[in-house]
């Protein structure tokens, strides 16, 4: 298991943590990390988002290097595929963007060792009842609720007025 800790809100090292527990029950090795990812936008010049993207695969491809895997597994899922399609459409964007997020593609920085997505088929609601139904915890980002940043907004509140006022189905039809 590997887990960055992006040093953005004040509750992110309780999630290292939680991570770090996990493992512990579950016997499984763990690599946790932490990056001061505000200091890492500005140094760059990138958004903030951009640079935790950036600097989550940089951390990846290190702990895959020094686990010897040959592949990554993150937790993306077909709600973050619909996000995107739709972020991607309102900024603009060639054929190739309206696919999605990929299922499998290199991840950078790691000469052989594939990033991959097995979740993007299970909805978010899904998972949310299987790890109820299991007795899984699970953490939330409560950065995720705020609206100022643009999937936030497209989750919360473009999504359903899309449902509400086009298509019930707007997110199979994406």
């Amino acid at each position: 298991m590997a887990h960055l800790d992006h040093r953005l809100r004040p509750a992110s090292a309780g999630d290292a943590e939680f991570v770090r527990d996990l493992a512990r029950r579950r016997g499984l090795p763990c690599t946790v990390e932490a990056a001061a990812v505000a200091a890492v936008a500005a140094e760059r010049s990138v958004s903030v988002e951009t640079a935790a993207r950036d600097v989550r695969y940089e951390f990846l491809a290190r702990a895959a290097a020094e686990a010897g895997a040959s592949a990554v597994a993150v937790g993306h899922h077909a709600d973050d595929s619909v996000e995107t399609i739709l972020d991607r459409i309102v900024r603009g964007t060639h054929l190739r963007g309206l696919r999605g997020i990929a299922a499998r593609r290199a991840l950078p920085g790691a000469p052989g060792v594939w990033l991959i997505r097995p979740l993007l088929g299970v909805r978010r609601d899904q998972l949310e009842q299987f790890c109820l139904g299991a007795g899984l915890d699970w953490r939330t980002d409560p950065t995720n609720a705020d609206t100022a940043y643009r999937r936030n907004f497209i989750r919360h509140e473009l999504l359903p007025l899309l449902r509400d006022r086009v298509n019930p189905k707007v997110d199979d039809a994406l």
